[in-house]
């Protein structure tokens, strides 16, 4: 199997992008053609979670009649290009059939514009930022990861930042991680940055209320797994 880039697959397994650029040259059409064919709904995507040895794989399908391409995604955010899988496979190492129960939904082929691009480079600078972080035993702010990632990405926002971390929470739900974006709080107050309860509650790990007082407990309570979990890392 061969590795993909990290910005070939960016996005929640639920709202997943892919560049275009990359699948026209995979299924050796012009991005025009490919274009055209999510547009007008000729070109389908489908994505399959694994079970039993293989739960918490990934496998996504782009393709129609005439052309497909396939991807795994590891556990551990990792992709790799594999064969097509014929109609009955299931999520497997080499991408061929195995037995067992397959679990699929639709997908949203989205052609991956340059503020998507963008946008997942961020995420996976942010990701790495916070490892570095961790390993500190440290908790920042918004603005600090801003401030440090400008020199790599000139105009960064804190709200693209934000945007980063909340895709982030949904890879780690997905994977079943701890949150590592429960590391970052607000600047003026010793409590989550915004859209982390929100984003929680989105990947059905936070139940409770909207309360004050919840909310920290349950954002510090986060804050220790992923301090302990991303600190060995």
């Amino acid at each position: 199997m061969k590795q993909l880039p990290s910005d070939v697959l960016s996005g929640p397994a639920d709202d997943m992008t892919i560049d275009a650029r990359f699948l026209a040259s995979r299924l050796g059409v012009t991005e025009d053609t490919l274009k055209r064919a999510m547009r007008n709904g000729h070109m389908a995507g489908r994505l399959e979670r694994g079970d039993g040895a293989d739960a918490g794989r990934l496998r996504v399908t782009f393709g129609n009649g005439q052309w497909s391409w396939s991807a795994v995604m590891e556990p551990d955010g990792r992709c790799y290009e594999v064969d097509a899988p014929p109609p009955t496979a299931t999520v497997g190492q080499s991408g061929g059939a195995r037995p067992g129960r397959r679990r699929s939904k639709r997908l949203r082929a989205t052609y991956a514009k340059p503020a998507a691009r963008r946008l997942n480079i961020i995420r996976v600078l942010v990701r790495s930022l916070l490892i570095f972080i961790a390993g500190r035993n440290r908790v920042v702010d918004g603005g600090f990861i801003t401030r440090t990632l400008k020199p790599v990405v000139p105009g960064i926002t804190v709200d693209q930042v934000h945007r980063a971390l909340s895709i982030l929470m949904h890879e780690d739900e997905r994977h079943e991680r701890p949150f590592i974006s429960a590391l970052v709080r607000r600047r003026t107050a010793v409590k989550a940055w915004p859209g982390f309860i929100d984003t929680a509650r989105r990947c059905r790990r936070w139940q409770g209320g909207s309360g004050v007082a919840e909310t920290t407990a349950f954002w510090k309570h986060e804050l220790g797994e992923a301090m302990a979990f991303y600190a060995r890392r």
